[in-house]
């Protein structure tokens, strides 16, 4: 299956060496990126985020007690839906943020996971390489930025840990072996929560997920190492990554949809990397346009939305509103 990551990977690595010296960016970059460029007030916001905890209504941090219904995902309605019934809002090489330290050709996001997290995010992307020996996050090219893995999977085990009744998707574009990242998601804790689903067979509700415990599904390429780090073909098909304008959008798959699929909508656009004024794509009218046109075409509605810049435009608001729980 094309593998879009390592395509975009070496366009990086090809113009890396020009932008690497490069402080001043062009004026249209510089205005988009006035709104969305990391100063020490994100910075000390996204920080404070810890553990992705939010002091807004409706969205995370749903523990039960006696007497009050059960929200999963923040929602009521969500509890007895299946997985492959709900909506997930999908950041795309979710580690590549701003106030990560990540340059301007590299970043995908204003905003770094705790804090994606807590603004409602319930599907993440990360790309996964190993150099000098040490495993880490980068989108194509390390010196462009970089995260340590472990530090990364530490912030959504403390997610987890402190929001009970939440289920996340994970999708990893693997530079390494599976073997290694196997090992380092034992190592992070977070393999506790990770839940195996049987190819082909029928997902289970996200109350189901939430009782059991196991409320992270992990994707990956390849295959073999460990039941719950689940083949990404075999479990999910969509629209294809490379878009360059919003003119260009289709809702042509990259392989046939089947059964119990997850339909993951492509959304980001690139050109020839992904900036910031592309955001304007995640507008309410033209986003829930194109997710209804795709929904109609594919015969489903799309379970994942993948977005850059999610907190351009309105994309949290048009996942609410597929999902039946818009205000």
């Amino acid at each position: 299956m094309f593998d879009p990551g390592r395509a975009f990977g070496i366009c990086l690595t090809a113009i890396a060496a020009i932008v690497l010296g490069c402080t001043d960016p062009d004026s249209s970059d510089a205005n988009a990126a006035s709104a969305g460029a990391p100063n020490d007030a994100t910075d000390t916001a996204d920080a404070a985020d810890g553990a992705g905890l939010s002091s807004g209504p409706d969205t995370i941090g749903n523990t039960d007690t006696i007497g009050e219904t059960q929200k999963c995902n923040g929602h009521t309605t969500l509890c007895a839906k299946r997985v492959d019934e709900v909506v997930f809002l999908r950041t795309h090489n979710s580690h590549a943020a701003y106030t990560k330290g990540y340059a301007k050709v590299s970043a995908n996001h204003q905003y770094a996971i705790p804090k994606q997290l807590a603004d409602g995010v319930r599907a993440l992307n990360v790309d996964v390489y190993k150099e000098d020996g040490k495993l880490l996050l980068c989108h194509g090219y390390c010196a462009l930025g970089n995260e340590p893995f472990g530090d990364a999977m530490a912030e959504i085990k403390a997610f987890l840990d402190a929001n009970a009744n939440e289920v996340l998707l994970m999708g990893l574009q693997n530079e390494t072996s599976r073997a290694v990242v196997i090992e380092a998601f034992k190592k992070s804790g977070l393999a506790a929560f990770a839940h195996t689903q049987a190819k082909g067979k029928p997902w289970p509700t996200l109350a189901e997920m939430i009782a059991s415990g196991k409320r992270l599904v992990l994707f990956a390429g390849g295959g073999g190492g460990a039941a719950w780090l689940h083949t990404t073909g075999h479990f999910i098909y969509g629209t294809n990554w490379g878009t360059k304008t919003k003119d260009d959008f289709t809702c042509k798959l990259n392989q046939a949809a089947f059964k119990h699929g997850l339909f993951e909508l492509d959304h980001t656009l690139t050109n020839p990397w992904a900036k910031i004024e592309f955001g304007d794509a995640n507008m309410y009218a033209f986003l829930l346009q194109r997710a209804n046109k795709c929904a109609k075409i594919v015969g489903k509605t799309p379970n994942m939305i993948s977005v850059d810049w999610y907190a351009v435009g309105d994309a949290l608001k048009v996942v609410d509103e597929l999902n039946g729980v818009g205000g």
